[in-house]
């Protein structure tokens, strides 16, 4: 494995996100690292952890993964990842936490001070840690979360719409303001977004977008016509061997292209049936997002 590079070192880590035990068990016999990481500076172990998955929790243990090792964003070890997904996690409802954080510890995880954590049957995660002793050392885990918020003038004491938009991006990357302003194209112009390019419309709309740096499309931005647009990423198996558009790029089309909120919906759903959502195999990252959009008289989630 010494001839892979950084980046595709990191595929067992996106395989664990993605919670794909089988896919994290071949990239282990073929020798895989267990420390690389994916999304967040997560470990696989991490990942096993906030998905309450008991198989590839026992399946990495055996391959003695860094126990006390913490993630530079939420500063959380991975039995502190397992606390916190029996609680906030994608499969807090049906994950075996218990089971999880038990493997932890029997393999010599730390223990942490403060216990939060779902109830699944009779036993939750904190249940777990509770009944392994005492003199118990604190981990740390920051919620941070993906979410948009709406508040319309008839909820709002000065009468004005409200949208809030928090982004758990990476806290190294960043995220300029965009300022683009309306411009007119002609019938042959393409845009080039950032693995596909599709024909222009006559006008795109003046509008303001919160952009990472790496990516042709925003997070949430807003146009002149004062449609405003959040994206959060949603968790998906849906796999694509060809480039499609991504939700960021989604975004910017429906400011670029919507004069209120429920045209938005119809450009973005438009190019989705077109072109489809979603990133190639190669990428092993959720291939689906959901939207809030607003105007000064609609919200609409979708």
């Amino acid at each position: 494995m010494d001839t892979l590079t950084e980046s595709e070192s990191r595929h067992i880590a996106h395989a664990a996100r993605n919670n794909e035990a089988e896919v994290v068990r071949l990239m282990l016999q073929c020798g895989f690292a267990m420390t690389a990481t994916s999304q967040h500076k997560a470990t696989p172990l991490h990942w096993a952890g906030f998905h309450g998955n008991l198989e590839m929790t026992r399946l990495l243990l055996t391959h003695g993964p860094p126990l006390d090792v913490r993630d530079p964003d939420h500063n959380g070890t991975p039995v502190g990842w397992a606390i916190y997904g029996s609680q906030h996690g994608w499969f807090a409802k049906t994950g075996d936490y218990a089971g999880t954080v038990e493997a932890m510890i029997a393999a010599g995880s730390p223990l942490p001070a403060s216990l939060s954590g779902n109830t699944r049957g009779s036993r939750s995660a904190s249940d777990a840690w509770s009944e392994c002793g005492s003199n118990l050392k604190e981990t740390t885990m920051i919620p941070r979360s993906c979410d948009t918020m709406v508040a319309l003038g008839s909820a709002t004491v000065s009468g004005q719409t409200l949208f809030a938009k928090n982004s758990d991006r990476p806290k190294n990357e960043a995220q300029p303001l965009a300022f683009v302003e309306r411009t007119a194209h002609s019938p042959d112009d393409i845009t080039g977004c950032q693995f596909l390019e599709i024909p222009e419309v006559p006008t795109t709309w003046r509008h303001i977008g919160s952009r990472p740096y790496w990516c042709w499309g925003y997070e949430h931005g807003f146009n002149e016509h004062q449609v405003v647009i959040g994206n959060e990423g949603l968790h998906s198996k849906l796999e694509y061997d060809t480039p499609k558009l991504i939700g960021m790029e989604l975004v910017r089309l429906g400011l670029e292209r919507g004069r209120t909120a429920a045209e938005a919906v119809e450009v973005m759903t438009g190019l989705i049936t077109r072109y489809g959502q979603g990133v190639s195999t190669a990428c092993r990252w959720p291939a689906g997002t959901t939207m809030d959009f607003s105007s000064p008289i609609r919200a609409k989630p979708t």
